[in-house]
């Protein structure tokens, strides 16, 4: 995760829809490392 002075509620909506991209199936081409 990107370290800066973001709010845990920004972090929350990022993950948020991070998941939503995750679960569509739409990370062809980008290197994912949990």
């Amino acid at each position: 995760m990107i370290k800066s002075k973001m709010t845990d509620e920004w972090n929350k909506i990022f993950l948020d829809n991070w998941n939503d991209i995750y679960d569509s199936g739409n990370l062809d081409g980008i290197k994912y490392k949990p």
